[in-house]
Formats: C-alpha cells, structure tokens, sequence
C-alpha cells in the first residue's frame, strides 16, 4: 500500500535524511548557539530553512504566473 505515493519499501530513503539531520545538527549546530547567540542562531536557522522548502518548492511546483490571469493558473473554488 501507498501512502503518500511513496512505497513502503522506499520509506527508508525518507527517513534516514531525517534522522541524520536529528543527529548531526545538535552536534554541528549546538556550539554555534553558545558562541553567536541563540536568538541569532534560532532567526537564522527559521529562515534558512524556509529559503530551503521555498527553493524546493518552487523547484518541484514551480508556476510560471508571470502574465497570466488567475484563472489560467488555478481552477476557481466554486463556480457560484
């Protein structure tokens, strides 16, 4: 079975980034909130990871808008 249209055998493949991110990052990162701040560190992490999922987006979805009505792009929610 499918879920998200990913099959199970390829589950793994998602969940190994994610944890060696939940590994790697408290090591790599931790020092750098003691020595730069963790208010700097926690605004720069937030925005780099929305650069990140804005970057990927965009990537993968990406709508080529310029010029085009809004009707063009996307289907209206309701017709009435």
């Amino acid at each position: 079975m499918k879920f998200y249209r990913v099959h199970p055998a390829q589950v793994g493949l998602f969940i190994l980034p994610l944890a060696a991110g939940n590994l790697l990052g408290p090591i790599l990162l931790g020092p750098l909130f003691y020595t730069i701040g963790r208010r700097r560190m926690v605004t720069g992490t937030f925005a780099l990871s929305g650069v990140l999922v804005a970057a990927a987006v965009e990537a993968k979805i990406g709508i080529d808008a310029e010029g085009k009505s809004l009707e063009s792009i996307a289907e209206p929610l309701s017709s009435s």
